[in-house]
């Protein structure tokens, strides 16, 4: 009568089939081989999947952060172009101005540029933090989204500069011996934002929209739209 099993040189015989302990060991070695490269396939997996939410996240945080700066900018450059000024602020920057030297030289209209002037740039100097805060941006705003986006951020606080040069050239220009520039000078520093026609309105439009057709998105959900716009690449070589 066969035995139902029986050990023969390290083999067992089941149902008269041989069992080799080292072969099924081997087999069982490649099955935990195969077991461990899918757990490293699928490791990798999630942790590209986490990183590719963390960078989203940032993405996100950064958008936040550029589209708040920017629109506050866009608040403190209102106010700083805004064309009315009430008689305290123009009082509190002639006492300002009358402690310069040559002061009492000066005619009746240079002190009134002068003064009206001196209320603009202490307008400017209090919106410096909201100034600044486009600045800080900047170098997420490079690594995140790029030199297109970095530009529009770096353009929009140029703006600021640009009006503050303009407010200076008022000072000298009261004879308006070159009409062209007094037109220039009177658009910096009274026209509002959404007018494209002067030079710092054009450059906050285009750097705006850009920004937002960027940025926007992220916090929407929404497919973003081509960062080509013929307005911004037309203004920003002016």
């Amino acid at each position: 009568m066969t035995s139902i099993c029986s050990t023969v040189q390290h083999a067992i015989t089941f149902c008269d089939w041989p069992i080799s302990w080292s072969a099924t060991g081997d087999f069982l070695s490649g099955v935990g081989t195969l077991v461990g490269a899918i757990a490293v396939f699928r490791a990798a997996d999630a942790f590209k999947l986490w990183r590719q939410q963390k960078i989203s996240e940032r993405h996100m945080l950064q958008a936040e952060r550029i589209l708040t700066a920017l629109y506050e900018a866009q608040d403190a450059m209102v106010y700083a172009r805004s064309h009315f000024m009430n008689q305290y602020e123009i009082n509190t920057a002639k006492e300002e101005v009358a402690k310069e030297q040559g002061w009492n030289g000066w005619s009746e209209e240079k002190q009134r540029r002068v003064a009206f002037a001196q209320a603009k740039l202490n307008r400017l100097k209090q919106t410096r933090d909201k100034q600044r805060e486009l600045v800080n941006c900047l170098p997420m705003a490079k690594a995140l989204f790029g030199d297109q986006v970095h530009k529009a951020v770096s353009d929009y606080h140029h703006q600021f500069w640009v009006l503050q040069t303009y407010l200076e050239a008022y000072c000298h220009d009261e004879h308006g011996n070159d009409a062209d520039f007094t037109r220039k000078i009177s658009e910096a520093m009274a026209a509002g934002e959404d007018a494209t026609q002067d030079e710092i309105s054009a450059k906050l439009v285009a750097a705006r929209e850009m920004l937002e057709i960027t940025c926007l998105p992220l916090l929407r959900l929404e497919k973003p739209r081509p960062r080509f716009i013929f307005r911004y690449w037309k203004v920003k070589d002016k």
